[in-house]
């Protein structure tokens, strides 16, 4: 779990960010914005770039101990992944708090898959399949116990005598 919920970024890393989710809230529609954040991300979040070099920094600082994993809390970290997929909510692509440190292993496994919990209390899986139409996702509350506001073992329990796998609690509904 991450140590601190502030960015710490300066103001111009901010400035920076928020220039590059401009020209992705400034595509023509949702399609365009997916395509202009896929893009854009991939442009700009390199070694050399400034604003990201400061980006990576910080979420590194922010791991206790080892640079770990977010998700598997392996050391290893090394790509910055979207919380939620830039796929599917461009309008957060350059958002900090959609920034997760995590390994390579990590990032492949998630992919862009995602879940909400809709207004009549249904999990509803909004990952987009390859070759459907780029549509924004159903919305609702975020299905997914984010590790950089939330603790998960607050929402798990740890079956040691018999499985040694974690297992959801009750707490999972409480959102």
């Amino acid at each position: 779990m991450l140590k601190v919920a502030d960015s710490g970024l300066s103001s111009t890393t901010t400035a920076g960010l928020e220039k590059y989710q401009n020209l992705v809230d400034q595509a023509d529609n949702y399609k365009g914005q997916v395509e202009t954040a896929r893009l854009l991300f991939s442009r700009h979040n390199q070694p050399r770039n400034r604003i990201f070099k400061v980006v990576r920094d910080r979420l590194k600082q922010m791991c206790h101990g080892p640079v770990c994993c977010q998700y598997c809390e392996n050391p290893g970290a090394n790509q910055i992944e979207h919380i939620k997929p830039k796929n599917l909510y461009p309008e957060e692509t350059f958002a900090w708090l959609n920034y997760l440190y995590v390994c390579g292993a990590c990032n492949i496994a998630k992919g862009n898959k995602y879940a909400v919990t809709t207004r009549n209390g249904n999990f509803t899986e909004v990952t987009r399949k390859r070759g459907n139409p780029v549509a924004p996702p159903v919305r609702g509350k975020p299905a997914f116990l984010e590790p950089r506001s939330l603790d998960p073992l607050k929402y798990m329990i740890l079956d040691l005598p018999e499985s040694f796998f974690f297992f959801a609690d009750g707490g999972l509904n409480q959102f």
